[in-house]
């Protein structure tokens, strides 16, 4: 791009080190292209990862000897970056020590594209990959070679890394990477180098540590929101609006695969505070699905199981076969980060299982987007695995649900309906009935 290939010329850096000349040459013809190749500017309204179909990545246009402060302080190298460029989210450094790398510490992992800033420092330029499993499979399609303002890194080439291209740490750099990131004296650290779209973008050789480079930055995925949800029945017909079956939906979750025919919706679930404890994600709504299981699919066998959450500890319960798809919505038009949220596929609680002895709680305080009430929690009445739809995957595995019937202590006149967006439907309305359930985060475990 800039008339000078790396990749082809020949100085073995996999295999030798980086001189102070050869840094200062890289420095120096790198500094006379770009001094007036692109304005300095950040003009444009910033956008989120989790709030749009790309993810942000720069190169730091400052530049850190190997004192970084371990992982956590070249994260935070990023995220000064990124607030002094106006850029929203939270970013990490594309970095590895002995503990590993990206492949470990990005979680989730992003399935929409990277993309560097435009020139004028928006989001939204050039694709650098098309999602992270593309990258650490070596699908790069633009280099790296532009910072948090859009403009092309003015000091050197050279970009602190550890990081194989594949995303996990370079195991034979164990010794060499300055004391954890922790050193600018005599050791040695390994770098990648920014101008290049081959492996050398990101394992190229070593430098000392008093070496001032750059740092990859990439924009982190909200994690999966997991809170409480407050549950509503619909009524027979799920509205005025007709669902049509959906055949041949694949499920796999932590017990089995499946395929089922996902039926009409019965319940519609809206984020609440428990207790003043608030809501982390009011957009994140949840539609459950009746589902039917095909013929061909042997029968579900008995799973004992032990939850634990705010309610129980070590509850032990046997689930029965599963009977409804909790799938992430929107309600009324009001946008939320869909791709981030799990689907659940919900088992019903075996009623001999739960013993005689589980006291309901009395009094629990729920407050949502259609009421305030008190409600009288009473027995677990299904456990909510997250589960991989058709493929799609799953955000947090160990994130569960236990919902828990509940009887509402202050009755209230009920009269609302939901305008729902997700996966299966769109702007369908649902009228919906009394509170049904509560269901909150839990921590599962199968029992022998």
């Amino acid at each position: 791009m800039w008339g000078l290939d790396m990749s082809k010329c020949d100085l073995n850096l996999n295999r030798s080190h980086i001189s102070p000349v050869i840094l200062l040459l890289y420095s120096f013809i790198f500094i006379s292209f770009f001094w007036i190749a692109v304005p300095f500017a950040n003009a444009g309204a910033a956008v989120g990862c989790s709030d749009s179909s790309f993810c942000t990545v720069f190169t730091t246009s400052t530049t850190h000897d190997g004192d970084l402060g371990g992982l956590a302080g070249a994260d935070d190298i990023c995220n000064q970056r990124a607030a002094a460029a106006g850029l929203p989210g939270i970013y990490e450094a594309w970095l590895a020590d002995n503990t590993g790398g990206p492949a470990s510490r990005f979680d989730p992992k992003p399935t929409v594209p990277y993309k560097l800033l435009t020139s004028l420092g928006d989001p939204g330029g050039p694709t650098f990959s098309p999602s992270y499993a593309a990258l650490v499979s070596g699908t790069i399609m633009n280099p790296l070679n532009r910072t948090e303002f859009g403009i092309g890194p003015l000091a050197n080439f050279l970009v602190w890394t550890n990081v194989l291209p594949d995303g996990t740490k370079n195991a034979s750099m164990d010794s060499l990477t300055c004391s954890e990131w922790n050193n600018a004296g005599s050791d040695r650290g390994p770098i990648g180098l920014w101008n290049l779209i081959s492996p050398s973008w990101t394992n190229l050789g070593t430098l000392g540590c008093f070496g001032a480079v750059h740092l990859y930055c990439f924009e982190q995925p909200p994690p999966t929101v997991i809170q409480p949800y407050k549950c509503y029945k619909l009524d027979k017909k799920g509205g005025k609006q007709k669902f049509p079956s959906i055949p041949g939906v694949d499920l796999e979750d932590q017990f089995r695969s499946t395929t089922v025919t996902v039926q009409k919706p019965v319940t519609f679930c809206n984020p609440v505070d428990k207790e003043g404890e608030g809501i982390p994600d009011d957009t994140a709504h949840l539609t459950c699905y009746d589902i039917k299981v095909d013929d061909n699919v042997p029968a579900f066998e008995k799973i004992r199981v032990s939850v634990d959450n705010q309610f129980v500890d070590s509850q032990e319960l046997t689930l029965l076969q599963p009977t409804e798809l909790c799938v992430p919505t929107e309600k009324d038009g009001v946008p939320s980060s869909l791709e981030i949220q799990d689907h659940f596929q919900c088992y019903k609680v075996d009623k001999k299982s739960v013993k005689k002895g589980f006291d309901p709680i009395i009094e629990v305080s729920l407050e949502d987007q259609f009421q305030s009430v008190v409600v009288k929690v009473g027995k677990p009445v299904s456990v909510c695995n997250p589960v991989n739809k058709n493929g799609e995957g799953i955000n947090a595995p160990e994130n569960h649900l236990t919902c828990y019937s509940v009887k509402v202590l202050d009755k209230q006149e009920f009269d609302f309906t939901a305008s729902i967006t997700n996966q299966f439907d769109t702007n369908k309305v649902l009228k919906l009935l009394d509170v049904s359930t509560l269901c909150v985060p839990s921590d599962k475990t199968v029992l022998e």
